[in-house]
């Protein structure tokens, strides 16, 4: 008798949390930029998200030329969070079109050779695990300075692509109905 009220409590909190855990992907497309960023000069672009979903892993997309990508610092920001994307990494090479994550846990940092198991991506120079448990929604800010002289670029555009999962939590009538059904349990234990 026992076994039969937990066997049903039990499917009732499934029932009930199943609701809870939705997992997506958001993906933002390409957003283009196409602006010239001069010597010690700055570039900064925003992105507005309208999900509510909580962050579980962060790509980025960068897009962007020069004749020494190794002027560039390339930061990320969101909700008072700051990640480089890239810091001055490159050296002489002309452009960089890339994904940047920390799930490229073999991948050489950008500009070496790309891993070839892992979709041609590159780890960031930060981690971006610093995003994970945020909210997705808000403004993301991508933030490209050229700190040095002599060389200007151009950048393109950039792009970001999430794993979530959903931030909701049960309705009220679901978790009234789950009480209701302990209290009915409960309540033929003691009837008998």
């Amino acid at each position: 008798m026992r076994l039969n009220i937990l066997k049903a409590i039990a499917a009732s909190l499934v029932i009930t949390l199943s609701s809870v855990a939705n997992a997506g992907i958001i993906s933002t497309g390409d957003i283009a930029i196409n602006q010239s960023i001069p010597d010690r000069a700055t570039v900064t672009d925003t992105y507005t998200e309208t999900s509510t979903d909580i962050i579980d892993n962060v790509w980025v997309y960068f897009d962007a030329t020069s004749s020494w990508i190794g002027d560039f610092e390339v930061m990320l920001s969101h909700n008072g969070v700051n990640v480089l994307i890239l810091d001055n990494q490159g050296g002489p090479q002309d452009a960089v079109n890339d994904w940047f994550s920390d799930l490229y846990a073999t991948a050489p940092t950008w500009p070496q050779v790309a891993d070839t198991s892992t979709n041609y991506g590159f780890l960031p120079s930060q981690s971006l695990s610093a995003f994970n448990g945020l909210s997705a929604q808000g403004d993301w800010a991508l933030t490209v300075t050229d700190t040095l002289s002599a060389d200007s670029g151009f950048v393109n555009s950039w792009a970001l692509q999430f794993s979530t999962h959903s931030a909701q939590v049960p309705e009220p009538s679901t978790l009234a109905i789950f009480a209701l059904a302990i209290l009915g349990f409960a309540s033929r234990k003691f009837s008998k």
